[in-house]
């Protein structure tokens, strides 16, 4: 059996939602022919880098300005059709890359490629069971493209059944399957020895804090401030590959007196989660289910108007975490999250009971049984 996993380097989440796919694929049907794809590398490198340049600009210095055409884009199919007719423009060795490799299986981690797949399959050219997995905790337009094309759709909660049914995505279509992760998210880890390798104590309150990794933003930093004047805590932070923005936090961490890991780019996030009482972000989607699945609190952070704003209302809605809110004083608001150890235990217990950390197999699993159905 061939399989295609494709997704968009716009944004980490995305990415590591297809790796967590692939890693299932490859350890438990290792005879399966892979296929691995950064559908964004085979557009004008001219195009990607302005649309991510704007994406990047909006959400960080204009994030009103992103949501309301976050907002837009969904009531208005026809400002998200602009992403479709530049595809076609652009695309042709991208497609015939899927028509000669011609797979059983198409798993998208986003919906940059979908339409153009959803064409060659409308027109013949491919057979393939074609799946979309939603990285987010609420239904958009952006989407849904051609369902009556589509195969699946994998959403992260039950209410985007509802929501997808209103695009005219039938229910039987929709599976709960919840967001992919990694294993590593899901597996026990040596807490000792973790702490070992991090220099950690094992009886102080462990906050990991993830300041924005690549596209940092200054709101985070300034959190980390406050972050730094709690008593009686250690501190983790991950500054991605952004080295401007691992100098501040180190710059800004010089002279406290308590302990503070500052990392660059790591691939220890599910160890250092596995420690950590609780972690303070920004909430994407990955990070927000990497957060559920290993009962860690979330603390919300500065959430972007449109798909971190929906994120962060099912994270409040359902217990996993708190919120930082602007207009509130952050540095009590942390005191009395840390002080409160009964209300961290029962948001664990609430992660306990809606983590989903089979999402990768279920996904993966529904889509070989589909093929099997053809």
């Amino acid at each position: 059996m061939k399989v295609l996993i494709l997704y968009s380097s716009y944004g980490g989440g995305h990415v590591k939602a297809a790796e967590a796919l692939k890693e299932y694929y490859e350890n438990e049907h290792s005879d399966y022919e892979l296929m691995f794809i950064d559908a964004v590398k085979y557009t004008s490198p001219e195009l990607n880098a302005m649309f991510l340049k704007s994406y990047v600009q909006l959400s960080k210095n204009l994030p009103k300005a992103w949501g309301k055409i976050y907002d837009l884009a969904d009531k208005h199919q026809s400002i998200t059709d602009l992403s479709t007719l530049v595809n076609k423009a652009v695309a042709k060795k991208f497609l015939s890359l899927v028509t000669d490799f011609n797979p059983d299986i198409i798993l998208c981690t986003h919906s940059f490629s979908v339409d153009m797949l959803a064409n060659l399959k409308r027109k013949g050219l491919i057979k393939s069971k074609l799946g979309m997995v939603i990285t987010d905790y609420f239904g958009h337009s952006i989407w849904v493209t051609q369902p009556d094309i589509v195969d699946a759709f994998f959403v992260a909660q039950d209410i985007m059944v509802n929501q997808l049914e209103g695009y005219s995505i039938p229910s039987d279509k929709v599976f709960v399957t919840g967001i992919p992760t990694m294993k590593a998210f899901s597996i026990q880890h040596d807490r000792n020895e973790i702490l070992k390798e991090f220099g950690l104590q094992d009886n102080v309150f462990t906050i990991l804090f993830f300041p924005g990794g690549e596209y940092g933003l200054s709101k985070n930093t300034a959190i980390f401030k406050d972050i730094l004047r709690l008593n009686n805590v250690q501190i983790i932070t991950v500054a991605g590959k952004n080295e401007k923005l691992k100098e501040k936090l180190e710059k800004l961490s010089a002279h406290s007196s308590k302990k503070v890991v500052i990392l660059g780019y790591t691939n220890k996030i599910p160890q250092i989660l596995s420690v950590s009482d609780i972690v303070v972000s920004k909430p994407g989607g990955l990070t927000t289910t990497e957060a559920i699945v290993t009962s860690t609190p979330l603390v919300i952070t500065s959430p972007l108007p449109g798909q971190e704003e929906h994120n962060s209302n099912y994270v409040l809605n359902n217990g996993l975490g708190y919120r930082l809110f602007d207009n509130t004083d952050k540095l009590l608001t942390l005191k009395s999250i840390i002080e409160n150890k009964e209300r961290i235990q029962q948001v664990k217990t609430m992660q306990k009971i809606l983590a989903k950390p089979n999402a990768a197999k279920d996904i993966c699993e529904t889509m070989i049984n589909l093929t099997k159905e053809k």
